[in-house]
């Protein structure tokens, strides 16, 4: 039982699909000047962060990073790093 033809149907699924795209580009133009005010700023660097002084040779000024600490020293013994009685990870998982 045709209801419809093939054609007929393929046509009016085109002319749909034309209108909702001819209605997309028109509400992305009619929206192209605000999408500009809120991408004017997009590409400006940032500032530095507030809570962090520069990084200079030495480290940070003013801030107690014991692991940049432990960075600078020149061997491995002197490095401060965690002792043999640290918790060994398992690789199997626990049930």
């Amino acid at each position: 039982m045709d209801v419809m033809s093939r054609p007929l149907v393929n046509r009016i699924l085109m002319l749909l699909l034309l209108a909702g795209a001819g209605f997309g580009f028109s509400i992305a133009y009619a929206n192209a000047p605000s999408l500009d005010a809120l991408t004017a700023n997009a590409f400006l660097p940032s500032e530095a962060p507030g809570l962090l002084a520069p990084i200079a040779e030495t480290g940070r000024i003013g801030w107690a990073c014991h692991p940049e600490k432990a960075a600078e020293s020149r061997t491995a013994s002197t490095a401060d790093l965690p002792g043999t009685d640290a918790p060994a990870l398992s690789t199997t998982a626990s049930r």
